[in-house]
């Protein structure tokens, strides 16, 4: 059972995750709260952990406990109420790579190209596991890079 497209596939992942690790952590507290490309800064991050979930679960699987109702969480309305701090946010970190590192401990490279049920069942359209594994680590990136743009318009980096 050949694994090595899926530990790259891991790889990307882990590596967009420990750059929104780094974000959460640099992060000033104006820039946290901050409204960018329609979201506030925390709620892009909290977007981009939570939806892991939403990937990776498969068809009969309970969803993952979240913070914020389902609206929120996809980015179909702004948060509103108390920002949730750093750390609150950063205990959900654990917990969705443990998602999504059981999930690619779950495929082989055979695996790639069928579809993935659960997601499938969620999307308007088809997706494969390989299309999954590949948007794990392109969604994050995405949304690290709005965090990211955020940071240089205050002139950090």
């Amino acid at each position: 059972m050949s694994k090595a497209a899926i530990d790259s596939l891991k790889g990307n992942f882990d590596y967009s995750w420990s750059l929104l690790e780094k974000f959460i952590e640099v992060c000033p507290e104006e820039v946290w709260a901050k409204k960018f490309g329609g979201w506030p800064i925390w709620q892009n991050v909290y977007h981009a952990l939570t939806t892991v979930d939403f990937f990776v679960r498969q068809e009969g699987e309970k969803a993952a406990e979240g913070m914020f109702s389902h609206e929120v969480t996809s980015l179909s309305e702004v948060a509103t109420g108390p920002v949730p701090t750093r750390e609150e946010i950063r205990k959900l970190i654990p917990v969705m790579r443990d998602l999504a590192h059981k999930y690619f401990a779950k495929l082989a490279d055979a695996d790639l190209g069928k579809k993935n049920e659960g997601l499938s069942s969620r999307m308007p359209m088809p997706w494969t596991h390989a299309s999954t594994c590949a948007m794990l680590g392109a969604h994050t990136m995405y949304h690290l890079g709005i965090c990211d743009a955020a940071l240089r318009e205050k002139g950090l980096q």
